[in-house]
């Protein structure tokens, strides 16, 4: 894989759809004009926001440690929901912040294509 042919795949419901994320969530999950969801892993309340070709996955509970079970339960979700999403050669970049209550996943298209 070449990463300098990568280019962003924006999430718009054209070239990324969004109607996965609430699967993410344990249980119910809140949606406010289609960009922000609210929701729950582990019992930790998580809020997404839609920004570009990225997500921003903010934990509201300020305990690194009390978010990390949490934290990589949802990376584990995240994964496997890219990995079931064979028909779309879409790559998934993950950074978490210093924080550690902070997770961008980023939405790449290769250019090879």
């Amino acid at each position: 894989m070449d990463y300098n042919n990568l280019i962003p795949a924006y999430i718009d419901d054209k070239n990324i759809t969004t109607d996965w994320i609430e699967e993410i969530f344990d249980g119910q999950c809140a949606t406010s004009n289609g960009k922000t969801y609210l929701g729950f892993v582990k019992d930790i309340p998580i809020r997404c926001d839609i920004n570009g070709y990225q997500l921003w996955w903010r934990f509201l509970d300020n305990s690194a440690s009390h978010c990390a079970p949490a934290m990589y339960e949802l990376i584990e979700r995240l994964k496997a929901k890219d990995e079931s999403d064979e028909e779309h050669r879409i790559y998934t970049q993950y950074r978490r912040s210093d924080s550690k209550t902070t997770l961008w996943q980023s939405f790449y298209w290769s250019n090879n294509d």
